[in-house]
């Protein structure tokens, strides 16, 4: 995807080695939002699953959602696409771990 007004970024990509779990990564949103996903591996192939959370009901709720069916399919394909690459983003090679951002902001919100 390059269409200059498409608002993700992938910042983060890490291929996991589990039955159900292929990547874990994060990305932005416009440049002011950040938020996890994690590539899952389906009955019916590989999808990209953002944040959830369960309820006291037992039931699974979101925690992000991208509005907008047709702004939602082209996320998940730029993210399999990255994916399917088969490059990391965003990691330091040699540790295997992300690198930090320095902020002029304290990085705890409390």
């Amino acid at each position: 995807m390059s269409n200059k007004d498409f608002p993700f970024k992938i910042v983060t990509l890490r291929r996991i080695d589990h039955p159900h779990i292929a990547a874990s990564g994060s990305f932005t949103c416009f440049d002011v939002l950040k938020c996890n996903f994690t590539v899952l591996k389906g009955s019916k192939g590989l999808f990209v699953s953002l944040p959830r959370k369960k309820g006291k009901d037992e039931k699974w709720f979101n925690e992000v959602s991208i509005q907008g069916e047709e702004l939602y399919r082209d996320f998940q394909k730029y993210v399999l696409e990255e994916y399917n690459k088969g490059q990391e983003i965003g990691l330091n090679q040699s540790k295997g771990q992300t690198k930090p951002k320095s902020s002029k902001v304290d990085d705890e919100p409390w």
